[in-house]
């Protein structure tokens, strides 16, 4: 399995996968990140993954532990019924980039999705991100103990901000940080540029019931 995560962490970009990823205000960061992408025409073992960016999550010794497929189709992946992730069969979800952990000072941020964590880290922070809303565990808090402030930050809709409260209920002293209504990190990173994500992440805690409707 270790070997297979440290192949897959190796692919190179497609040129797909370099529009993609710059479209998205993301191509500088993707060497540091190590995502790649996996061939139109990969080898057999990889043929359900064909075309889409492969996403490691990176550990404190820069070793991958996991890694996401994700869809960079032109089209909206519910209404074709595709799957935006695609993970290795066996293998648990797990809390992407935790090498941020060993990175950061004394400051620290949790987004909910790979991408959004890695806008952060396109805006000079350090941000763990979480796969989805259900594979937060109440463990994970001790991961983030010692911090001189945590940031959960939530999409700009009813569904990030239950994330963001929920995440931030387990975290005692949390601050939750909500981007501007029908808007995601990276949404906001692209439109609006760097200096929206810190004049956010340089405010006060906010309260999401101010900010969601």
């Amino acid at each position: 399995q270790r070997r297979t995560l440290a192949s897959l962490a190796s692919l190179p970009l497609t040129p797909a996968a370099s529009a993609y990823l710059d479209r998205r205000g993301l191509l500088e960061v993707a060497g540091s990140l190590r995502i790649g992408a996996v061939p139109d025409s990969p080898a057999p073992s990889l043929r359900h993954y064909a075309g889409r960016l492969v996403i490691p999550s990176l550990g404190p010794a820069d070793n991958a532990y996991d890694v996401a497929f994700r869809c960079i189709r032109d089209h909206d992946c519910k209404a074709a019924e595709c799957p935006k992730y695609l993970f290795l069969p066996g293998v648990d979800k797990r809390l992407y980039n935790l090498r941020a952990l060993a990175r950061a000072g004394g400051v620290i941020d949790i987004t909910e999705g790979q991408l959004d964590a890695a806008t952060m880290a396109a805006c000079g922070l350090y941000a763990v991100g979480v796969p989805g809303a259900h594979s937060w565990h109440r463990h994970h808090r001790r991961l983030f103990q010692g911090f001189d402030r945590v940031r959960v930050w939530g999409d700009g809709d009813a569904a990030g901000k239950d994330f963001a409260k929920h995440v931030a209920e387990a975290l005692p002293g949390a601050d939750v940080m909500m981007v501007e209504w029908g808007q995601d990190i990276n949404s906001m990173y692209v439109s609006e540029g760097r200096e929206a994500i810190l004049a956010i992440a340089e405010g006060g805690q906010d309260d999401p019931d101010d900010d969601v409707a």
